[in-house]
């Protein structure tokens, strides 16, 4: 059933047949629930490859617009239906991980298209300059040449006409004939220097348009670079945190909740004599923008080596707590209901507002460890429903 959805969303949207068939040959060959990751990197190529064949063939600058990313990332989405394998945290961990790869391997592909379409661009900008640049240069040579002819005739008839005159007109004359060479002298020297510094700037206008698509391009790249690191870093979070979830399905942000201690600590021993410090502060979890719905999650503290969390109490819910390994599930939080919303960060770099859930409480760990040192996930079941 998935690959027959698969398949007709592809027959009938605006990709070329050869990238449907790719898509089944993809499903043909594997022994998985979603495509083989190299036929899907073949569909991706052929995605891109397709969509400006005319542009292509008739050797016309490069193409590209905003959406073509986001379409080779819908057809990705629409081919790795993971939440679907819940019940297999393997199967549904490989399918999220092939995805991501071949989200990468979109993200590069636009990038270097964009790459290309920005070099061209620029390319071209720099000729109608230099082209800009020729024919005014030709122009004022014309004219430079037009008000020579024009000042050689005036001086020609001056000239002639002196003869007729008195010795003095005729001075008068050749003085006149003088002052309009020197006029057309200058306006010709005034033109071939206005000439000189438009092809000066038509230099400086493509040097910097250069300068700026190899910016333009590298600031992409970067980008690219910092999705697919992201990217990557989500998989490995959910990795990290799989077998300590409650539900195979849920989804874990760390950093989703902080500890801040407020200086107070207390030094005291166990029945078993074992050393222990309760440290006083206060706990703040985000909840994340794509968490539609206000059912709440739980807390898992990640300990760092050497370290041990004995117990946990929290002023505003009540919190059982599970600890494997160097996990600590904390759950009983209350829904997001009665959840006001505040800026996320401080001063100048506060970002848009959010729902934050704060409470006082107490951190107790072994002596010589430090909650503040702990990294701290929020996680949720983005299946789950809450009605407030």
């Amino acid at each position: 059933m998935q690959f027959f959805l698969a398949a007709t969303v592809l027959a009938g949207s605006t990709f070329a047949t050869p990238v449907a068939n790719e898509f089944a040959n993809a499903f043909a060959g594997s022994k998985v629930p979603f495509p083989v990751l190299g036929q899907v990197y073949k569909q991706v190529d052929l995605h891109f490859n397709n969509l400006y064949p005319i542009g292509r063939s008739t050797g016309a600058s490069a193409l590209w617009s905003e959406s073509d990313l986001q379409t080779a990332i819908d057809m990705i989405e629409g081919q790795y239906d993971c939440e679907a394998l819940e019940d297999s945290s393997k199967l549904q961990n490989k399918c999220l991980a092939q995805k991501a790869k071949a989200i990468v391997r979109a993200i590069a592909t636009d990038s270097k298209n964009k790459q290309k379409f920005d070099n061209a661009n620029a390319k071209a900008a720099a000729k109608a300059a230099k082209e800009a640049a020729k024919e005014a240069a030709k122009v004022a040579k014309e004219e430079a040449k037009a008000i020579i002819t024009a000042a050689k005739a005036a001086a020609k008839e001056a000239a002639a006409a002196a003869k007729d005159l008195a010795k003095a007109e005729r001075d008068e004359a050749k003085a006149i004939a003088k002052e309009a060479m020197e006029a057309a002298k200058k306006a010709a020297k005034e033109i071939k220097e206005a000439a000189k510094e438009a092809m000066e700037a038509a230099k400086v206008a493509a040097k910097e348009a250069k300068v700026a698509a190899i910016a333009a391009a590298k600031e992409e790249r970067e980008a690219a670079k910092e999705a697919a690191q992201e990217a990557k870093e989500a998989v490995k979070d959910q990795k990290a945190t799989n077998k300590y979830k409650v539900n195979d399905s849920d989804y874990c942000v760390k950093g989703g909740a902080t500890w801040t201690n407020d200086g107070h600590v207390d030094d005291w021993t166990l029945a078993n004599g074992a050393s222990v410090q309760s440290y006083d502060g206060v706990i703040s979890i985000t909840k994340p923008e794509d968490q539609s719905s206000n059912a709440a999650g739980y807390v898992l503290i990640e300990e760092i080596s050497g370290a041990n969390v004995v117990e946990v109490h929290f002023d505003s819910f009540e919190t059982d707590m599970l600890s494997v390994q160097s996990f600590n599930q904390l759950t009983g939080v209350s829904n997001w209901c009665d959840v006001d919303a505040e800026p996320v960060g401080s001063g100048d770099n506060a970002e848009e507002e959010a729902l934050v859930m704060v409470s006082n409480g107490e951190i107790t760990v072994e002596a010589g460890s430090n909650p503040e040192s702990f990294t701290y996930y929020y996680c949720y079941d983005p299946t789950a429903v809450q009605d407030c």
